[in-house]
């Protein structure tokens, strides 16, 4: 599957820094969701604020890098898109599917 991960370039106060770069138990955000996606995961692509989606004929999940999951949800998330189910957070197409 490919990891398609829309950058945010935005800087949280009082930390000063990026979602992506705060820790979360002494680990960072973008190292969290790297090793939670892992098992699905055979390729990425980082796209800056404002680009556009490319065409893609695969199955993909698309985040923002200033969220977080954990395994459980992202394991629920891909078992209920395979199923057809709504799952609250997921898009399909343009349509959100909250």
């Amino acid at each position: 599957m490919l990891k398609i991960i829309l950058e945010d370039p935005h800087y949280l106060q009082p930390f000063n820094e990026r979602a992506r770069d705060l820790r979360i138990q002494n680990k960072p955000l973008w190292l969290i969701q790297r090793d939670v996606l892992a098992p699905y995961i055979h390729q990425e692509l980082e796209l800056p604020e404002g680009s556009n989606l490319p065409e893609i004929n695969e199955a993909c999940i698309v985040y923002r890098d200033n969220l977080f999951f954990d395994a459980d949800y992202i394991k629920a998330f891909l078992e209920a898109s395979k199923k057809g189910l709504r799952m609250p957070g997921g898009f399909f197409g343009c349509r959100p599917i909250i």
